[in-house]
């Protein structure tokens, strides 16, 4: 997906005060507990997967150029990606495994993005030289895939900015602390303990209070 989704300062703010009055991650545990069956557990990790990949690839339009890897599992952002994440997965999980409400969310899909789907359809079918009619069946779910692809995408990035990520991953830059950081060393916690002790300006490592004297 080439065009990210702009937000006007009037909507944005609108979509954040959503967010803080509609938190679903606010409520969930740390450690949740799953009972799927093996069929659903394996819907489970490939939308947590698929998820998570959307998730971590709209950080750098978001304008975050930082590196995941270089903080540790219980960095704030970190947090707030397994929660939405797991969120997902299982309201995913309990659509595919009523066969009744699988079919009535796939109605509302077409119901609700006909125009992007249409369009998805015709580009694919000019793609290939066809009319949409001659299309076979597998060349039509690959571009609706597609399609879903781009609208799940865009969902996952208005979800991010209405829980403000960029600002989160500001906070925790102007102010990080020892715990931020992965156990491995990194260029991230290099700079974090340059900055904590001074080693690189002029003033020299801070002094514990026991080291000062009595004047």
């Amino acid at each position: 997906m080439k065009e990210k989704i702009k937000f006007t300062p009037e909507q944005l703010t609108e979509l954040q005060a959503f967010f803080q009055q509609n938190d679903f991650t606010a409520n969930m545990t740390l450690d949740r507990e799953y009972d799927f069956s093996a069929e659903r557990s394996e819907i489970f990790v490939r939308a947590k997967k698929i998820f998570g990949e959307y998730w971590l690839g709209n950080l750098r339009s978001l304008g975050v150029n930082r590196k995941m890897k270089n903080f540790s599992k219980d960095y704030p952002v970190n947090f707030l990606e397994k929660a939405d994440a797991d969120y997902f997965s299982e309201e995913i999980s309990k659509i595919y495994a009523n066969p009744e409400m699988l079919n009535r969310y796939i109605d509302r899909f077409f119901e609700m993005y006909e125009e992007p789907v249409m369009v998805g359809l015709d580009c694919y079918a000019k793609s290939v030289s066809k009319e949409i009619d001659d299309l076979t069946d597998n060349e039509i779910h690959t571009a609706v895939e597609k399609v879903a692809g781009v609208i799940d995408e865009t969902l996952i990035e208005t979800v991010m900015q209405g829980q403000q990520v960029s600002e989160i991953f500001g906070i925790s830059k102007k102010i990080p602390q020892h715990e931020d950081f992965s156990e491995q060393l990194n260029q991230d916690k290099i700079n974090f303990y340059n900055k904590w002790t001074h080693c690189k300006t002029k003033l020299g490592a801070p002094l514990f209070f026991s080291e000062l004297s009595e004047d």
